[in-house]
């Protein structure tokens, strides 16, 4: 394997456990509990709750799309979870279920996206890969494309996916 389809396939590899690590984390979670800060001991803890996190990570595979000039549609963010997800945005308890959208609506995204940019990282131009990165607010951690979109589908990912993991806990859930 040539450096540059192994560069691809690292970066896509990694995004790929991400979903699957994702998909083990929701097995079992109640579609009521999805947008619940977790109370251990009645205790409520102001933590991400799942439903934030899927729907916050679901934002950031639209990005790395638009930039690789692959197509869009069908990934991009509605309103709605524009509205709750942002990175601006605090994660709340939705004891009602009318904050957050439905849990499977947000899984759906979640595991579209990211499996949408894994595939246009494996058919990514070297030499979008190479370039400058485009983000000047990240640029000085992230000097190339290929380091930001790493981070954003790896990094990121399981930085957050770790918060799912120490909910279920709290929950009193198994581990995943």
């Amino acid at each position: 394997m040539n450096f540059n389809a192994l560069l691809r396939e690292t970066i896509a590899t990694s995004c790929e456990m991400g979903i699957k690590y994702g998909e083990r984390l929701a097995t079992g979670i109640p579609p009521e509990q999805f947008a619940r800060l977790a109370a251990p001991g009645g205790v409520s803890v102001q933590s991400n709750h799942p439903s934030f996190v899927y729907g916050h990570l679901s934002l950031y595979p639209v990005r790395i799309l638009q930039a690789l000039g692959a197509s869009t549609v069908g990934f991009e963010p509605t309103e709605e979870f524009l509205e709750v997800f942002d990175r601006t945005c605090q994660c709340v308890d939705d004891p009602q279920g009318t904050i957050y959208p439905p849990m499977e609506a947000v899984l759906q995204q979640y595991r579209s996206s990211y499996t949408a940019a894994a595939q246009a990282i494996r058919n990514a131009d070297l030499n979008l890969l190479a370039a400058e990165n485009t983000n000047e607010a990240m640029r000085a951690r992230f000097p190339s494309q290929a380091a930001m979109f790493n981070f954003y589908l790896s990094g990121h990912v399981m930085m957050h996916l770790g918060q799912i993991s120490a909910w279920r806990r709290m929950m009193g859930m198994s581990a995943a």
